[in-house]
């Protein structure tokens, strides 16, 4: 069942092209890497799938439904590029961290229920930072600020989710580290996840769909 379908989608920056035609079905539990280096336009047609950017021309459906009118975004998660380096100054623990991205649920009081604190807990547990949860976001090294931010975006349990080169600050091993995170994940909890990397860490058996962005077009890798 295809959870994401592109359609002929072109986009232009004003007189700048960006994306040419570009057609793709993604598929429930895919693991997709959109690989390209940078400026190819791959934040670009991610955030077209977010909604954020409008194609010039085509189509998106998710879940079926023309991106137009689909409004349950509750079922996406997005992990943005650079996210670390927005949040890395607040004086938050990592709990609080994760628990920010379920405010919208909480209401006027924002009080965290036994059950929001459960799905943190569980969220951390997931990317293995259970045990930091009361340690500030500060203090951690950058693949495990990475992994909370991970969590943050798993913890309203998305049915997709959305990562924009979240190895671009990390070395080899710990970007290695984070896409058989990113495996266990999808297997585990049958996530679809997409990410945009120029990472070659994706190839070494981790995702089972790769394309490449390249001169405005995108090529099917595998």
């Amino acid at each position: 069942m295809n959870v994401i379908s592109i359609k002929d989608v072109t986009f232009s920056y004003e007189t700048h092209h960006v994306l040419d035609h570009i057609s793709l079905d993604i598929k429930k539990g895919d693991f997709l890497a959109i690989l390209g280096s940078n400026g190819t336009g791959k934040t670009t047609l991610l955030k077209i799938l977010l909604n954020e950017l409008k194609p010039t021309t085509g189509t998106v459906a998710i879940f079926g439904q023309d991106i137009k009118t689909f409004n349950d975004w509750t079922k996406i998660g997005y992990l943005s590029q650079n996210a670390t380096a927005n949040v890395a100054g607040f004086p938050t623990t990592v709990k609080e961290l994760v628990a920010s991205s379920l405010h919208a649920e909480l209401g006027v009081i924002k009080i965290l229920k036994k059950s929001h604190r459960e799905r943190v807990f569980e969220a951390l547990k997931l990317v293995g930072m259970e045990t930091y949860q009361n340690r500030l976001f500060a203090k951690l090294s950058g693949g495990q600020q990475q992994k909370v931010l991970l969590a943050r975006s798993l913890v309203s349990r998305p049915e997709i989710l959305i990562l924009d080169e979240p190895t671009s600050a990390l070395d080899e091993a710990s970007s290695q580290a984070l896409f058989s995170l990113l495996k266990k994940i999808s297997l585990e909890k049958a996530t679809t996840i997409i990410i945009s990397t120029h990472s070659q860490a994706c190839s070494n058996n981790n995702c089972n769909h790769i394309v490449n962005l390249d001169s405005e077009r995108l090529k099917e890798e595998r």
